[in-house]
C-alpha cells in the first residue's frame, strides 16, 4: 500500500485528508478533557498544524508555554514548526534559538525561506551530523522535523 504522506495517488490523498480531519477532531476532543493542561495541548498541536489548523496550533502552543512553569524544549520546537507552516520563518528561527538542542531541519528550512543560504546550509550539516542517513523520504513520513 502506498504511503498517503508521500503518494500522489487520488485514493491515498483522499485517505490522508480523512485521516487529518479525524486527527483534528480527536485532538480537539482530547483538549476538552484537560483544557488547562499545557503538556497535552503542546503534544496535540502537530496534528493540528499538519491538518492546516495552524492558527489553533500556534494559539495552543503559546498558551502552553505561558501556563507551564518549565516548558519542555519540544514545546518550542513544535511552536517553531507551526510558525514555519504559518509562513512566519523569522518567528520560527527566534523560537528555535531558545532551545538547547534546536531542531536543525526546521531551522534550516526557516533560514532558507528567509534567504539565509549559509545559515540554512549550516543547519542541514548539523542535522545530518546528528542523524546520519536521514533522508527526505523519512522527513515526509513525519514532518515534525524532530
Amino acid at each position: 500500500m502506498a504511503n498517503p504522506a508521500t503518494s500522489c495517488e487520488p485514493k491515498s490523498l483522499i485517505s490522508l485528508v480523512h485521516a487529518q480531519r479525524r486527527s483534528v477532531t480527536e485532538a480537539e476532543e482530547a483538549a476538552k478533557l484537560v483544557p488547562f493542561d499545557p503538556f497535552s495541548r503542546a503534544d496535540l498541536v502537530l496534528y493540528m498544524a499538519n491538518a492546516g489548523k495552524i492558527d489553533t496550533a500556534i494559539e495552543w502552543l503559546e498558551e502552553s508555554i505561558r501556563r507551564d512553569a518549565s516548558p519542555l524544549g519540544w514545546y518550542f520546537g513544535n511552536l517553531a514548526f507551526a510558525y514555519y507552516r504559518a509562513d512566519r520563518p523569522a518567528d520560527a528561527v527566534t523560537t528555535l534559538q531558545k532551545m538547547v538542542h534546536p531542531w536543525y531541519s526546521t531551522l534550516a528550512a526557516a533560514h532558507a525561506r528567509l534567504g539565509h543560504v549559509n545559515e540554512a546550509r549550516a543547519g542541514v550539516e548539523t542535522f545530518l551530523q546528528e542523524k546520519p542517513g536521514w533522508t527526505v523520504g523519512k522527513e515526509a513520513v513525519w514532518p515534525s522535523t524532530k
